[in-house]
C-alpha cells in the first residue's frame, strides 16, 4: 500500500482518485533549520457522490549532501469520507533526530491520494 501499487490498492478497496480534487494547498516556502514546516489543503469531490475510500499520504523529498534526495512517505488518513469536502492541516518538525539529519537547501513535499501524485510543492530550508 505504501509503495502505491495500483493493483494492491484496488484489491484493498482504494479506487482511482479521478473524482477527487486537492484544493487550497497552502505551505511554507522557506523555513529555518530546526523550525516547523506547515501545510494544509482540502479534498473535494467533482461529482455528487461522497469522497469515498481514500488513503491520504504526504511524501517529503529531503535534500542530502551532493545534490541527492531521500524520500519518506507519511500517512495522514486512511478512511472512508462520506462528505463532499475534507480539510487537512499538518506540521512537520525539522528539528534534528537521532535517526535523521536535515540539511539546508531545496526540499519537496508531495501529496498522494490512493498512491497517485496530486501536488508537488518545493520549499527551502535556510
Amino acid at each position: 500500500l505504501k509503495q502505491g501499487d495500483k493493483t494492491v490498492l484496488r484489491l484493498f478497496g482504494y479506487p482511482e482518485p479521478s473524482h477527487i480534487r486537492v484544493e487550497n494547498f497552502v505551505a511554507d516556502d522557506a523555513i529555518s533549520l530546526n523550525a516547523d514546516f506547515n501545510f494544509s489543503f482540502s479534498l473535494s469531490t467533482k461529482n455528487k457522490a461522497p469522497i469515498g475510500q481514500v488513503r491520504v499520504e504526504y511524501e517529503i523529498e529531503f535534500a542530502r549532501p551532493g545534490g541527492k534526495y531521500s524520500k519518506k512517505i507519511f500517512r495522514l488518513a486512511d478512511n472512508f469520507f462520506d462528505g463532499k469536502e475534507k480539510f487537512f492541516a499538518k506540521t512537520f518538525s525539522f528539528k534534528p533526530l537521532s535517526t535523521r539529519k536535515y540539511y539546508p537547501g531545496l526540499h519537496r513535499i508531495n501529496i498522494l491520494l490512493n498512491g497517485k501524485l496530486m501536488v508537488i510543492h518545493k520549499f527551502y530550508i535556510i
